[in-house]
Formats: C-alpha cells, structure tokens, sequence
C-alpha cells in the first residue's frame, strides 16, 4: 500500500468509459498445450521441444505473420528444417498431425470478455497466418467478435505499432476510450504507450475483476 492510500480520505480514481474493447487470441482464448506437442514428438522419436523451438523460433514464422508466405509455406518450412536435423524421423507425419490441431478454446474467458461487448465493439487482433479464417471457424468462434483483424491479412505484426492504429481505423475510436486485453507485457507496452487503456492477462480471477470494474465503473467505492 502506498502512502497515499494510508492518507485520510483518499479514495482509488474511478476507471474511464470504454466504448470498445480489443483482445488477443493466443495465450487469453485459445491455447496449445504443450503436453500435446510432447506427444508427438515422442512418437516420432524427436526430441522433446523440436516443433515449438523450429515452428517459432525462426525467421519463417515472422514472414507469415506478416502474409509474406502462407500458412502452408511456413509448415513446409518447419518440416524442411526438421528433416535436415532429424533424417531418421518421419517429420512429414510429426508436421502433419502437429498442424491437424486448431488449439483448445478457454470459454470461461472467451464468455468473460464477450461481457464487455454490452459496451462496444469486441475486436479480435491476433498475430496469426491466413490460417485464421479456418481456424476460427472451426473452433466455433467466430461470431464471438464484431471485428477481426489479423496480422497475415494486413501486413503488420504486434507489438509494432502500426497494426494498433489500423485497429483505431477500424472501430474509429480514440485510443483512451477502448480497453486492450493481451498476454504479452511487450504488446501491451506498445498499447498502452498509444494511449489505450490496458489490461494484461494472467489468470481468469484477474479479468474478471477487471471486466465486473468496467461493466461498473461507477459503482460505490468503499470509503
């Protein structure tokens, strides 16, 4: 506690209206457990990490993010690279069942956030491949947000800036009036550096919190 919250009187600033909110997908919504990539790499005989530390941790995946190459590019890419590390390994089926799995949905959250739609607008800006589109549909998700925008579609990535003020264009907004909800502290650094009110996810019991705030944000504050 800070000393001027021991100081007589004083009361936290009540939370600015918001008239839209913008979430992340991956890492809020939607998850891949690790467990399962675990999996398979145990059933192809590769070592435990390979798909994540190729899939991600390599210059293909930022071009796709991007739009420069397709999803299918990128998953070619990631089961060249495996093959050149692992020749004994039959990478093709290891990449082709890793690539069948469209993530877990956390409807818990996914329902949370969809509460603040009595509000405003919910966007969806994700970092993803033009692989989105399929992706969403597939887990039934979709119809959940007002608005998508994806990185692949537009050629722009988070946390650069550029793709947060074509997200200002799209729900033509000013930055203070939308709430920002994502995982990475980078992203929402470069959120709330362009003036967006943000909330960083961790758990569930912190956004809702977060969410009962918003949808009163002019409640009774004890004194």
């Amino acid at each position: 506690m800070s000393e001027f919250e021991n100081s007589p009187g004083w009361k936290p600033a009540r939370l600015l209206v918001i008239e839209a909110t913008i979430t992340d997908l991956d890492g809020v919504i939607r998850n891949f457990p690790e467990s399962r990539n675990r999996a398979i790499e145990g059933r192809y005989g590769l070592p435990d990490g390979a798909l994540s530390q190729v899939a991600f941790f390599s210059s293909p995946i930022q071009q796709a993010l991007i739009g420069a190459i397709s999803d299918g590019a990128w998953r070619a890419a990631v089961e060249s690279r495996l093959r050149a590390l692992f020749p004994d390994v039959d990478v093709e089926s290891a990449v082709r069942d890793w690539s069948r799995f469209a993530g877990i949905v956390d409807f818990e959250v996914l329902n949370e956030i969809k509460k603040l739609k009595k509000l405003g607008p919910l966007l969806l800006l994700t970092n993803a491949t033009n692989r989105l589109d399929t992706d969403l549909t597939e887990l039934d998700i979709r119809r959940s947000f007002d608005q998508v925008l994806n990185s692949s579609s537009v050629g722009y990535s988070k946390p650069g800036f550029e793709i947060y003020r074509l997200a200002l264009q799209q729900l033509s907004l000013p930055p203070e009036k939308i709430l920002y909800i994502d995982d990475s502290p980078e992203n929402v650094r470069t959120a709330r550096g362009l003036g967006f009110q943000v909330h960083q996810f961790r758990n569930l019991a912190e956004l809702r919190r977060e969410i009962a705030n918003r949808l009163n944000p002019f409640g009774e504050i004890p004194g």
